[in-house]
């Protein structure tokens, strides 16, 4: 026989907008951390390309410099939301029980 309040606790606790909040934001810090890799093998490739270019060891001209500037500020504002969002993620799933 189920205890009175036992349905309500669970049903207050999947209701509340902390819980869906802290499950959101767990998401799109768990796919910004699976994303960084491309960005990282992007970042190796256009390195290899503009070094290879400026060894003579291949004729296709590497994208410009922007491109590799872009691309690091980018993987930076990737870590640091990923950072953050996982922070919020715990603090928001651990008050929620």
């Amino acid at each position: 026989m189920p205890l009175v309040g036992s349905s309500s606790a669970s049903a207050e606790a999947f209701v509340s907008s902390s819980f869906w909040s802290a499950g959101f934001l767990g998401l799109f810090g768990f796919a910004l951390q699976t994303t960084s890799p491309l960005v990282t093998r992007q970042i190796l490739n256009f390195i290899t390309a503009s070094y290879n270019y400026s060894h003579g060891l291949s004729d296709v001209v590497p994208p410009g410099v922007g491109r590799g500037i872009g691309l690091a500020f980018a993987l930076w504002a990737m870590q640091q939301s990923y950072s953050l969002l996982i922070a919020q993620f715990l603090n928001r799933s651990l008050i929620t029980g």
